[in-house]
């Protein structure tokens, strides 16, 4: 259910918006509420820093992109398979 409560309040905001704040937060937050951890370092393709938090048993991920300062954003969760990772061709 904290899940699909997650989601909802990231579909309430307008596409352009992000869940931003410290990275440290975010990561507690995905660790302490959904069992995500993180899977590896940055995600191959990516121009800025992403990373996947994911959770084997209830199989919900969601993808990270940091900033300078310590700030990082919500770019992406979902339940099931992480999306593939784009082309740069």
């Amino acid at each position: 259910m904290k899940t699909l409560l997650f989601i909802a309040a990231l579909l309430v905001a307008t596409p352009a918006q992000a869940f931003c704040g410290k990275r440290s937060a975010i990561q507690l937050n995905l660790g302490m509420n959904y069992g995500e951890v993180r899977q590896g370092g940055r995600i191959p393709g990516s121009i800025m820093k992403r990373e996947l938090y994911a959770n084997p048993v209830t199989r919900t991920w969601t993808i990270i992109e940091n900033y300078i300062g310590g700030r990082a954003c919500v770019v992406g969760s979902g339940r099931g398979k992480p999306p593939a990772r784009r082309s740069s061709t």
